[in-house]
């Protein structure tokens, strides 16, 4: 191999480090933007899971709450019941 072949391949191997190195800084930048991407979205489902927690304890509430008003309306239709038989 002559001298201008064995600079040549060393012209060759400089400049595709050059490429590799300017896509590898490149690649970083992207990689940041991925990473707080994906931090974000782990923020956001942490928050609706929560709300979905806080939600389903509503709903239970609720449902008690509903169900003590049908427990009442039941026993004031025996009572009412109860009236109507006595007259």
């Amino acid at each position: 191999m002559s001298d201008d072949e064995r600079q040549a391949q060393i012209d060759f191997l400089i400049a595709a480090n050059a490429r590799y190195e300017a896509r590898l800084t490149r690649d970083e930048g992207h990689i940041r933007e991925l990473q707080d991407s994906f931090k974000l979205l782990v923020e956001l489902a942490r928050n609706s899971d929560e709300r979905l927690d806080h939600a389903d304890a509503s709903s239970a509430r609720l449902e008690e709450a509903f169900q003590t008003i049908a427990d009442i309306a039941a026993r004031q239709d025996e009572r009412i019941r109860a009236l109507e038989g006595k007259s």
